[in-house]
């Protein structure tokens, strides 16, 4: 089943794992997106059907993310069809956590006000935790993953009632 259909109101968080779907969004010709990374709003540019909006907010120059107030009171103020999120730890019984705790409050934030969270994380972050608590596992509905995933960590995922898309590739890709 396809993840996104035209009309969605869609955020893609600032992640080297996001960037990588901004292209096949091109397709399509009614999708509003919302973002916090400026790489992303950058790509998007070349799209003259997609509605493109940025939160603002404090720009993280090393982690090309933008988060801080700002960006929290926009995000206060409006609801989303989806939430894709970069995740940089899983663990089943930790849960989500990543580096910075400007991070972990905006994708908290966005896991309150999307309908749908959909979580990106490659093999190498399963079974690892970061400084900033995210949140539990259950907080997001869908965990895209690559066929590089232990499936252990698969089936924990999917034991805790969270849908788990595992994206074939080969070792090369990775």
């Amino acid at each position: 089943k396809p993840f996104l259909s035209d009309a969605e109101i869609l955020f893609l968080e600032s992640s080297t794992t996001v960037f990588e779907i901004v292209e096949s969004l091109m397709r399509y010709s009614h999708l509003t997106v919302v973002t916090n990374s400026p790489p992303i709003l950058n790509r998007l540019t070349q799209s003259s059907s997609l509605t493109v909006m940025s939160t603002g907010g404090e720009l993280q120059k090393d982690l090309h993310y933008l988060g801080g107030l700002w960006a929290r009171d926009l995000l206060a103020k409006i609801r989303l069809d989806k939430a894709i999120l970069g995740i940089s730890a899983i663990d089943p019984k930790y849960g989500i956590s990543t580096t910075r705790p400007v991070q972990a409050e905006i994708k908290k934030l966005l896991a309150s006000i999307a309908r749908t969270r959909i979580g990106l994380a490659d093999h190498t972050k399963f079974g690892r935790q970061n400084f900033s608590f995210v949140g539990p596992v259950t907080d997001f509905d869908i965990i895209v993953t690559s066929s590089l995933t232990s499936p252990e960590a698969i089936a924990a995922i999917r034991d805790m009632g969270v849908e788990v898309v595992v994206a074939p590739v080969s070792p090369s890709q990775e």
